[in-house]
């Protein structure tokens, strides 16, 4: 019941404070800044973040990420980063906005592309992808359908294929194969 009324009032916080976007076909290789989103919920899982972040620069590439840690105390295995906003439970609302001035500024950064690399629902990463000003946007979570221009079917919830699949079918989307 209360999942329901949260995302209810999200809903309707997303319908007023929605601004139109300007959008446009990047792919990995034509985009000159990327957004992507992260559940960081484990070690391993911090990793892969930093690991996919090396994959996705490129010289003339801008990247900024942002990283949901669960819980409300950090946890041993996270370092600050520079291109990397991080938020935990403490930060979000009881709606699922994210209190976070940075955040903020995330969603109006006008990327060229905004990947969302979360295997499940979580209303702040819907919340951030729907406000977002990003050109392009790219993701594999049923549940956030809505706020994606390609949406990409990863039975498996493994970010790398998620991965795979966004160069292959945005490259070819532009023509770029």
């Amino acid at each position: 019941m209360y999942s329901f009324i949260k995302n209810y009032f999200l809903q309707q916080y997303i319908k007023t404070t929605q601004k139109p976007r300007k959008r446009e076909v990047h792919s990995l290789f034509t985009a000159h800044s990327i957004g992507y989103l992260w559940v960081a919920d484990s070690k391993s899982a911090w990793e892969q973040m930093l690991n996919m972040q090396n994959k996705l620069t490129v010289s003339r590439t801008r990247l900024q990420a942002l990283a949901y840690i669960p819980g409300k105390i950090m946890p041993e295995y996270f370092r600050p980063h520079p291109n990397i906003i991080v938020f935990q439970d403490k930060d979000i609302n009881f709606f699922g906005k994210i209190r976070l001035p940075e955040v903020k500024h995330f969603m109006e950064e006008p990327f060229d592309l905004l990947i969302d690399f979360s295997t499940s629902y979580l209303p702040a990463f819907y919340g951030v992808a729907s406000l977002s000003c990003a050109h392009f946007i790219a993701g594999g979570e049923d549940m956030h359908a809505s706020a994606y221009d390609l949406l990409m079917k990863n039975e498996k919830k493994v970010p790398e294929i998620l991965f795979e699949q966004i160069k292959l079918y945005t490259s070819k989307l532009i023509g770029s194969v």
